[in-house]
């Protein structure tokens, strides 16, 4: 962790953003040091999120990379349930 924010106000090195379809500025959900946490917290959160939101791993102001979710709506239980893959 950073002793001072980035230009973006991140600590971290890595930072994962989730943009919901109506939203002016993307939340801001998790912050890393670690490149593979990272990446494996952003592929479960890529499945556990309904297809309308857009996930971001950026590497400071680089993006890594960027999915929407893959998350089925279950009719059941009515709620969102992660894919399997």
């Amino acid at each position: 962790m950073r002793d001072r924010p980035n230009f973006q106000g991140d600590y971290f090195v890595h930072a994962i953003d989730i943009k919901a379809p109506f939203d002016a500025k993307p939340e801001k959900v998790a912050g890393l040091d670690n490149a593979g946490a990272a990446q494996a917290a952003f592929a479960q959160l890529v499945k556990s999120n309904p297809p309308d939101r857009i996930i971001t791993l950026r590497d400071g102001a680089r993006v890594m990379d960027e999915q929407h979710g893959r998350a089925v709506w279950c009719e059941l239980i009515g709620r969102w349930l992660p894919a399997d893959e």
